[in-house]
């Protein structure tokens, strides 16, 4: 649960949005008295499963049920800031009820951490850095322990006190259990300092819990965290419990000043007797080398010997670290990316375009089916080419799905590609792209009838009389093989289709008659050029004097009037050796219009090809 599991620098994660704010847009229409409402019982829900999931260590709601009503009460807030009590749960750190005579004070505050379920979080983290230095930064990737952190201080190497994160200020006191771990180092070795503070997670080993005799101190908890976390705070844990947890060490509090990186401080700490942080430590430079290690993590997390539900982000340099700082409530030097609730290993067999009625196309991967979560997984929707091309998937590539929500299949990692230069003999892998698709041939039929049907409805050419029977009988009869042979079909020929009478197809040879005149702009619109809607259409007819003009503009240009995403899309298309003919068979029926712009482009490119 994003705001109550605990990660590697005992930072509590805090739910940020994608976008890392909301607009006002997204809040809803409430009066001062309903949201004031509304805040107090999301706020009474969240405190109550905080206690089921920290203190009585029996929750009710699954990871993302929580996260979604914890989410809710953050946007709540963001939309009536005025309104936040004090003692909201968002503003606070770690657990309540920890009684203040059997507590110990933190030497440092232990702020929360900014997370996400995507990578907008890692993303942020490096545009503040970026602001800040310029060139190369090293950060350090480590795994999002769910286990229990905890403050340990040695003097003159010898363990004389531990507590756990408490409310962020003062945690729970479990020296004399933690002076029973055998994962701990009561006596430090080498060239220690006179007096070590530190900070890691204590957790529960899946291979001691399953391997171990199921007696009542390894009884089944909700999760491996509460058995850790039973397990410290029992007076008489049993030697089998004890056994059952390892510790993680991640962050040192008292760093001599020699020391500049975080490596080098994790590096000491296993010379002086802590299991090897590095062991579960990489390196990365740049947001593309997260992603892979976040997709290797996600895809070994079921062979690490320990629960984890992400990845922990922070930047080595201990000197940029301190120029950074803290917010109020969260480093600005570090971040979360957070594992999906479930997922599923599996191999795409085939990448197809489904066809939308109006003939916009989505990229659908066809996998090979595995099950998730209760529910059959074989296909999964990629959304748009900028989706497919960001994944850069193929046939044959393994991936990792997840289930959006807990219901929709999402791919959220490519885990192994097949050699790319295998894509001559497989074609299967071979994506056909939306512009290669203005004909009636086999590999496009579905997308064909859709264009046709978008190109004559009213918001295209609104042409009566043809709907997708009638239109499907005149591509399967061969006589459309493209878009602009229908406007030069005949009656005697429209008749001739099975299904379709004389007046019938008078009717229809009369309105394909109609529709030839002069009208460039609407012909645009009819082709469904993918991302040029009838608002960027209007954009593009006020800026340029004619479709000529604009036809001679590059993408660039383009992307100045109606944005990046329409401008090389409509450029794209422009561009597109099977759209080209369709425009100068157009330009000869009469629908552009004596464009001599159009004309010269119609001759110089069209015709040379």
């Amino acid at each position: 649960m994003l705001s109550r599991l605990f990660i590697g620098f005992i930072l509590l994660v805090i739910i940020t949005s994608p976008a890392g704010s909301f607009a006002a847009s997204d809040c809803p229409l409430l009066d001062s008295a309903a949201a004031t409402a509304q805040l107090e019982i999301l706020s009474a829900e969240v405190l109550y499963h905080n206690r089921l999931y920290y203190q009585e260590l029996r929750p009710v709601l699954s990871d993302a049920e929580y996260d979604r009503l914890y989410a809710r009460l953050v946007r709540l807030e963001a939309c009536f800031p005025l309104l936040v009590a004090a003692d909201s749960p968002t503003r606070r750190v770690g657990a309540e009820g920890v009684d203040p005579k059997l507590t110990i004070a933190h030497a440092q505050p232990m702020l929360s951490l900014t997370s996400s379920a995507d990578e907008s979080a890692v993303a942020a983290l490096l545009q503040r850095v970026k602001k800040v230095k310029a060139g190369k930064v090293l950060y350090l990737v480590q795994p999002k322990f769910d286990g229990l952190p905890v403050e340990l201080l040695y003097l003159q190497g010898k363990l004389v006190a531990a507590a756990t994160r408490g409310d962020g200020l003062r945690g729970e006191d479990v020296t004399a259990q933690a002076q029973k771990l055998g994962a701990l180092p009561q006596k430090l070795r080498g060239n220690y300092p006179p007096r070590l503070l530190l900070r890691g997670e204590i957790y529960a080993r899946k291979e001691r819990q399953e391997t171990a005799p199921q007696t009542a101190a390894l009884a089944a908890y909700a999760t491996l965290r509460h058995q850790a976390v039973a397990t410290l705070r029992s007076q008489d844990a049993a030697p089998e419990a004890l056994a059952a947890l390892a510790f993680f060490p991640f962050a040192q509090l008292t760093i001599a000043d020699s020391v500049l990186s975080d490596r080098d401080s994790l590096r000491a700490l296993q010379e002086w007797g802590f299991a090897d942080p590095l062991l579960q430590t990489w390196s990365a430079a740049s947001l593309a080398e997260i992603r892979e290690l976040f997709a290797t993590a996600l895809a070994q997390r079921s062979q690490w010997p320990f629960a984890a539900d992400g990845i922990v982000v922070k930047v080595d340099d201990l000197t940029l670290r301190r120029t950074l700082g803290d917010g109020s409530r969260a480093p600005n030097w570090a971040a979360a990316w957070k594992f999906p609730s479930a997922t599923v290993q599996t191999t795409v067999t085939e990448i197809v375009w489904q066809t939308g009625r109006t003939g916009r196309r989505t990229p659908v991967a066809t996998l090979a089916p595995r099950a998730l979560a209760g529910i059959q997984i074989e296909h999964v929707t990629l959304h748009n080419a900028d989706e497919l091309e960001r994944l850069d998937l193929i046939a044959g590539d393994e991936v990792l799905v997840a289930l959006s929500g807990d219901v929709i299949p999402q791919i959220v990692a490519v885990t192994k590609r097949i050699p790319r230069r295998a894509l001559l003999a497989k074609a299967s892998s071979v994506v056909v792209l939306p512009h290669a698709c203005y004909s009636a041939s086999a590999d496009c039929s579905a997308q064909f009838l859709s264009r046709a049907l978008h190109f004559t409805s009213p918001a295209g050419l609104n042409i009566a009389g043809l709907g997708r029977g009638r239109l499907q009988a005149l591509i399967s009869a061969g006589l459309v093989p493209d878009l602009p042979s229908l406007l030069t079909l005949k009656g005697e020929e429209i008749a001739a289709v099975d299904g379709l009478g004389a007046k019938t197809a008078d009717r229809i040879a009369t309105a394909l008659q109609n529709a030839r005149h002069p009208q460039p702009w609407r012909l645009l619109a009819a082709l469904g050029v993918e991302s040029v809607g009838p608002k960027t259409l209007a954009r593009l007819q006020k800026h340029y004097a004619t479709l000529g003009v604009m036809t001679t503009a590059t993408a660039p240009e383009l992307a100045s009037v109606i944005g990046d995403r329409s401008g090389a899309a409509l450029s794209s298309f422009f561009a597109s050796p099977a759209a080209r003919p369709q425009l100068a068979a157009f330009y000869r029926l009469g629908l552009l219009g004596e464009d001599e712009v159009l004309k010269d482009w119609v001759e110089q490119r069209v015709d040379a090809d």
